[in-house]
């Protein structure tokens, strides 16, 4: 004999309710991989190893991509860190030198 369904008059439980607080808001998404390193030693060297290829490749590509766009007549600039001090010294310095 074949059972009745066991979700008949029930919400599934498998679907989480959605959060009684949220009123109406949309979810927000993480942006970006949150990565950790492994706790082993021989799979953290691994990571550390796989991390700096990746990015020596990320590196190898931007400055391809720059050449290229330099080729066809244009110019892209990529964002780098400041090598040392602070945005705001270098803007004092700049408007100290103009002023002289």
């Amino acid at each position: 004999m074949a059972q009745k369904s066991l979700f008949k008059n029930k919400k599934n439980p498998s679907q989480k309710a959605v959060a009684v607080n949220r009123h109406g808001k949309v979810a927000k998404t993480k942006k970006g991989n949150l990565t950790a390193p492994p706790k082993k030693a021989s799979l953290l060297k691994a990571y550390i190893d796989n991390k700096a290829l990746t990015t020596a490749i990320n590196k190898r590509n931007e400055k391809a991509a720059v050449g290229q766009a330099a080729h066809a007549g244009g110019r892209l600039k990529t964002m780098q860190p400041p090598v040392n001090g602070t945005a705001d010294q270098k803007q004092k310095s700049k408007v100290a030198a103009a002023n002289k």
